[in-house]
């Protein structure tokens, strides 16, 4: 799939940035490029036409931390409401609540990082979960007299079943990507409930503030950083087995703490491998470039 994005925000700060509420708005499109079946085969008749996306956030923060870029000490929560803005009618619409809890504890000029976060998706007018009708709407026909005929059968069913599962409970955020379960591909677990939660421990190598002037880039250095973290995380749609779904994640991190940004370099393993990340500010945020709205 492929797409882009326009967001924009509207903040109101109060008590010196220790209270924020704002509403953002995002618009967009999305296409499918193309779907395949478990041999890696494409359908034909898939619909790659582009798609109007977007979605409404209204939230809150309250911020209890030393420093709103770099904390060491203290605790933040955050929470919002998503609305993705759904014009087909063959879609369910539904809000999406988040919850984000992070705590600081300094050690010396080093940090314990502690993050609990939960999202629910709540369906508010819901669409079809008729079989037939989606597989209609797909457009994919498996020619039974094709040699591929029984895994076209088994992908068109797997690609109903995620849909008629959205449809009928929505879709919380996922996990996977640069913010959590940091192993895993983006976007990689997702279902109507989402729980997670993680530690890390950050070791500031230096503490200094010197100026730099680069050719793209001009600021005040604070600092290298090393980390090590370990994350569980799971999706379902019965949020009664969350439980039963648990993943985890390990890892390694190297930072670097320029003013107004955080270079980050993350390797993280699990049970499909790892990953190397290279992102802008730390991990457990609720807004990011990969996962905007």
């Amino acid at each position: 799939a492929e797409g882009q994005n326009t967001v924009g925000q509207l903040t109101l700060s109060f008590f010196e940035r220790m209270f924020e509420s704002y509403y953002r708005y995002s618009s967009g499109q999305d296409r499918l490029l193309s779907l395949l079946d478990s041999e890696g085969e494409k359908f034909e008749n898939t619909d790659t036409d582009w798609k109007n996306t977007g979605q409404t956030s209204v939230g809150g923060i309250l911020d209890w931390t030393d420093d709103r870029l770099d904390p060491r000490m203290g605790l933040r929560l955050e929470m919002v409401r998503k609305t993705p803005l759904i014009d087909d009618d063959l879609v369910s619409k539904y809000h999406v609540d988040e919850i984000n809890l992070s705590a600081y504890i300094p050690i010396g000029i080093n940090t314990l990082a502690l993050n609990y976060y939960k999202s629910d998706a709540i369906v508010y007018e819901k669409a079809t979960t008729d079989r037939t009708e989606i597989a209609s709407q797909l457009g994919i026909i498996c020619d039974p007299s094709s040699a591929e005929y029984a895994q076209c059968v088994e992908t068109l069913d797997a690609n109903i079943d995620a849909i008629v599962a959205r449809n009928e409970y929505g879709i919380a955020t996922p996990l996977g990507g640069t913010q959590r379960l940091r192993s895993y591909p983006g976007s990689r677990f997702y279902a109507a409930h989402t729980v997670f939660w993680g530690a890390e421990a950050r070791w500031n190598l230096n503490d200094v503030k010197d100026p730099f002037d680069f050719i793209v880039a001009k600021g005040v250095h604070t600092g290298f950083q090393l980390a090590a973290f370990a994350e569980q995380g799971a999706v379902a749609d019965d949020e009664d087995e969350l439980m039963d779904n648990l993943k985890s994640s390990y890892g390694i991190g190297f930072r670097v703490l320029l003013s107004g940004v955080i270079m980050r370099l993350d390797w993280a393993t699990g049970d499909e491998g790892s990953q190397v990340q290279f992102f802008m500010n730390y991990s457990w945020g609720l807004f990011s470039v990969d996962s905007p709205g």
